[in-house]
Formats: C-alpha cells, structure tokens, sequence
C-alpha cells in the first residue's frame, strides 16, 4: 500500500511478480492507494509470453486405406517397377497395419515372404511447407531384416534411407538424410531425422518439402528375408509464438 512505500507492482519492482517456472509475470499494478475502507489500485495491461508450438504435419499409423497420402511413383532408374511399397498386416508395430517393401504393385510378394533382386522403392509424402518453421522432425518405426553383403566402401547392398528433399518425387531426385548400418534390427527401432541436422540442403525454412523413405536391393539373388516394414509415421514442426498475446483490462477503482 501506499502506507508502506509500496505503490506498485510489475516487472521492475521489487519484489517482482513472477510465474511458476520462473518467467516473468507480467502484472502491472499500479497507483496503490493506502489503506481506508477501502484500497484502490490501477490495474494496467497484462502480457502472457507465449512458447514455440509443435505442430503435427502428417501422421500415418497405417489402420487406415492404402496409400493415403503416400506417393509411391519414385523408383530409382533402373529398377524393378513391379515391386514396391504396399500395405501389411504381416507385421506391425502398433495396431494391425503397416507398409511393407515389397508388398504392392503388380508382383507383390506374399505376406511374411521375401523382397526380390533390383528393387528401389519409394515411399514419399510431400510435399509440406517449412517457411514458419525454426525446427522439423520425421519420426517412424522400422523393423528390418535383409542380406548382410556389403559393397567395397562398407555399405549394405540391401539397405534403407531415410531423408528429405527439396524437388517432387523423380526417379533421379535427391533425399538427403540417413542410410541404415545394421542388416538386422531386432524388431522394431524407431528412427528420427532432425531436419536440421542435413546440411545438404536447407529445408527449414523452404516452401515444399519431401520426406521419402526407400528400401532398395541389388541383383545377387541373396533376398531370403522380408526386408523393410514402416509403421507410426510421424511429422511434426515447430513454430515460434504468434505476436505476444496482450489483455487489457480498463484501469478502475477496486
């Protein structure tokens, strides 16, 4: 009160109005009167400080009609074309459904068999804008199991990669993320791409976007196993805080 020096409080006094996790509070209260029957004070405008948003771009747990919003068009130059992505129930990682590498087109493979020589496989969704975005993640669950033989630099044969892209889904388009290391997952490993981690382009911030994830084998004949299965598909960006909420209440007597 004014009795007690005290005429005010806001983020400069002391002491300071503050909130729960230490952030400042943003009250304004002033031209506090001392005390009578009653006390009177100005209540002034009141700012929150809003955080960044994570917002959910797409999301697939596959449950749902095949392929949805997948596009399936990309395969690598020089492939087999009659072998690709297609939808499961084989295996999942939650519910009852995902995609599997060698389960569509017009020679898919029986469920729970094997993947076939010369195979690069597509599954691409995009595209999706970045322009508001300060960070970007893509999220899934892999279960993997394919031949082990590996090329002179150390690289699987039979692999899956993982990315992004800046140009729609060609069969000589570039997707710029990671390549799997292990033959062999046992079970399901959840894999996620920190878009800002690629330095290859600059998605962050772009207008169309790709994510894509391929499965691809090549032509020795040693595809005893079922290959790639994708299930719990999740995109999601972070926004930064619209213009700072401001609530105004007019200045009385209370």
């Amino acid at each position: 009160s004014a009795d007690a020096l005290r005429y005010a409080i806001n983020d400069s006094t002391e002491p300071k109005p503050f909130l729960t996790n230490g952030a400042p509070g943003g009250l304004v209260i002033g031209g506090v009167t001392s005390p009578a029957a009653t006390i009177s004070f100005e209540l002034g405008k009141l700012q929150l400080n809003p955080t960044p948003q994570t917002v959910t771009i797409f999301s697939d747990d596959f449950e749902g009609a095949w392929p949805g919003q997948w596009n399936l068009s990309k395969i690598t130059s020089g492939a087999n074309p009659n072998v690709h992505w297609g939808h499961s129930t084989y295996r999942a990682a939650g519910g009852t459904g995902s995609a599997w590498c060698a389960g569509g087109g017009s020679q898919a493979q029986a469920p729970g068999s094997t993947y076939v020589d010369n195979m690069g496989t597509w599954l691409v969704y995009g595209p999706f804008s970045l322009t508001d975005a300060i960070s970007a993640n893509f999220d899934f669950d892999l279960w993997y199991k394919a031949d082990s033989s590996k090329d002179g630099s150390g690289n699987l044969y039979d692999y899956v990669i993982y990315g992004a892209s800046l140009d729609p889904p060609t069969p000589t388009s570039g997707f710029y993320g990671y390549r799997l290391t292990t033959p062999d997952t046992a079970g399901w490993l959840h894999c996620s791409l920190d878009f800002s981690a690629i330095t290859s382009i600059q998605t962050v911030g772009a207008s169309q976007v790709w994510v894509g994830i391929k499965f691809g084998s090549n032509s020795d004949g040693l595809h005893g196993y079922e290959g790639a299965y994708v299930d719990n598909v999740v995109l999601t960006k972070t926004v930064p805080p619209s213009a700072p909420c401001t609530y105004s209440i007019a200045p009385a007597a209370q």
